[in-house]
């Protein structure tokens, strides 16, 4: 079945589906179909007392519920119940790690450049998951806390707009930048920016043991 017309990149439901009430209306039919992210609708005007606030609601109600019915059969199939015993493997084996960490954290007197650089880039490869982090009430204000409280003199947001750090030239500068970013994306509780994993091979690459 070929659509009469598709959802556009980025257009919500409701634009998509009175576009092609429009076209549904100016059809002999009065009928139009719609394709929505991979689902098509059928967009039905031929009863004239029905408005087009609840013809517009019906195929939402059709689309949403298409898409339950199809994470249903997904979540049962072979696919997916592979991947939720994977990621089931995935996130214990993130909460171990990041026990760890923060293990690790705790244990720091004067670290040195390097091993915090370390420990922000293996913090910042897995603290984005909700399903980890959510398993470690607080640690971000703990986390950053521990960080600003360390010899090394960090600080939330130290060295933004400091050319060295822009062009690698220091690595003290760059080091503040990285673990300043890192606090302060706890302090604001969120967790440290994947990014954070790429300026700390940067770092590690040019100033790390080799």
């Amino acid at each position: 079945m070929q659509a009469d017309t598709v959802g556009i990149v980025g257009e919500n439901f409701d634009s998509a589906a009175l576009r092609a009430l429009h076209i549904a209306k100016s059809n002999t039919s009065k009928v139009a179909t719609l394709e929505f992210n991979g689902v098509m609708i059928g967009i039905d005007a031929s009863v004239e007392s029905e408005s087009d606030t609840r013809i517009i609601a019906r195929a939402r109600d059709f689309y949403f519920a298409e898409l339950e019915r199809r994470r249903k059969e997904w979540e049962a199939s072979p696919e997916g119940i592979a991947y939720r015993e994977e990621r089931q493997r995935q996130v214990a084996t993130d909460c171990t790690k990041m026990g760890a960490l923060m293990d690790q954290l705790e244990a720091f007197v004067s670290p040195t450049p390097e091993e915090v650089i370390r420990w922000v880039r293996e913090m910042a490869s897995i603290n984005d998951d909700m399903d980890v982090a959510a398993t470690f009430l607080g640690w971000k204000t703990i986390a950053a806390r521990k960080l600003a409280s360390l010899p090394n003199g960090y600080r939330a947001n130290a060295g933004v707009g400091n050319p060295d750090v822009k062009e690698m030239r220091d690595s003290n500068a760059v080091e503040q930048w990285i673990v300043g970013q890192a606090i302060n994306c706890m302090d604001e509780a969120m967790p440290i920016h994947p990014i954070a994993v790429k300026f700390c091979d940067q770092w590690l690459e040019k100033w790390g043991a080799h």
